[in-house]
């Protein structure tokens, strides 16, 4: 198969991946976002309130619906789609080539926990760089005021330039780089799983429930033990991209002292419970939705 027509399948399959994860957990990332950020918490969240997960993930998710309506769930579905479509394209080109660079110059064996893991890093960190200014869009539209988002997103792009330059748009950037160890590890224990299983990508000739299932069962393994792991890297970067915020959050290691000297543990894990809940069923469709995507690309 020509290098060119297997990249652009790549490249075509992660894109649909990634749409697709997006679309169907949009309402939960939107839930968690608002978890994350400190002015959310802050109304929300008291010392006393010793049941603040149960009220997150039930009562305040009520409100939302009261207050906001049902399309409050989906604030920043187009800068999400937008973003998480090249996003995944782009991460699933660049980890599918490097495995084959890597593993053919000899550098790594190939096959190894470690050429999955800096393929991750490789396709991580230039999906990341290139599509960071939309994920500040995305957060700041997620948490910004009814009469901020009646603004539209071009008054929100010069707000951002006007007020913090173009170095706004990379607010968050290093907590990203910080998460993509998180994405490496997810997809050295996929890659290890479907490895021990009888079902391997090559012995694969078609579409089965049983396939399907396999798929599933190897991204929410291996996204639990990944997001669990690094979760306080996301409320870092949440609160960095937070408008507003940008004398009390510096950087990604000073955000995690201060929000942890202010709010302590469960500060550093605010939201997590909705976090799972995105992500672990984001993860399933994503890598189930490249893999069967690959399969029909391959066969047309």
């Amino acid at each position: 198969m020509a290098f060119d027509k297997l990249a652009l399948m790549q490249f075509t399959a992660g894109a649909m991946a990634g749409s697709a994860a997006a679309f169907i957990t949009c309402p939960i990332e939107v839930f968690k976002v608002r978890l994350q950020s400190a002015q959310v918490r802050s109304v929300h969240f008291t010392p006393t309130n010793t049941n603040a997960p149960t009220f997150a993930l039930a009562h305040y998710m009520q409100l939302m619906f009261k207050k906001e309506g049902f399309f409050a769930f989906y604030k920043g579905l187009a800068p999400h789609l937008i973003g998480i479509t090249p996003s995944k394209a782009i991460y699933f080109l660049m980890y599918e080539r490097s495995k084959i660079w890597l593993g053919n110059s000899g550098v790594i064996t190939p096959g190894s926990n470690q050429l999955h893991m800096v393929s991750a890093f490789i396709g991580g960190s230039t999906a990341t760089t290139i599509t960071n200014p939309i994920w500040v869009l995305k957060t700041k539209l997620q948490i910004s005021s009814d009469k901020m988002r009646r603004r539209g997103l071009m008054n929100l792009i010069k707000t951002i330039l006007r007020t913090e330059g173009p170095k706004g748009f990379m607010r968050g950037l290093s907590a990203s780089y910080v998460g993509i160890g998180e994405t490496a590890l997810v997809f050295m224990v996929y890659e290890r799983l479907k490895a021990r299983s009888s079902h391997r990508r090559e012995k694969i000739s078609g579409l089965d429930l049983e396939n399907i299932l396999s798929y599933v069962t190897y991204a929410v393994t291996a996204k639990s033990i990944a997001a669990m792991s690094f979760y306080p890297h996301e409320v870092a970067r949440t609160r960095l991209r937070e408008e507003g915020r940008k004398k009390k959050y510096i950087h990604f290691f000073q955000t995690l002292r201060v929000v942890f000297r202010e709010e302590g543990r469960r500060g550093l894990y605010g939201g997590m419970s909705a976090h799972l809940m995105r992500v672990i069923p984001s993860s399933a469709v994503t890598f189930v939705t490249y893999e069967c995507a690959m399969i029909i690309l391959k066969n047309m």
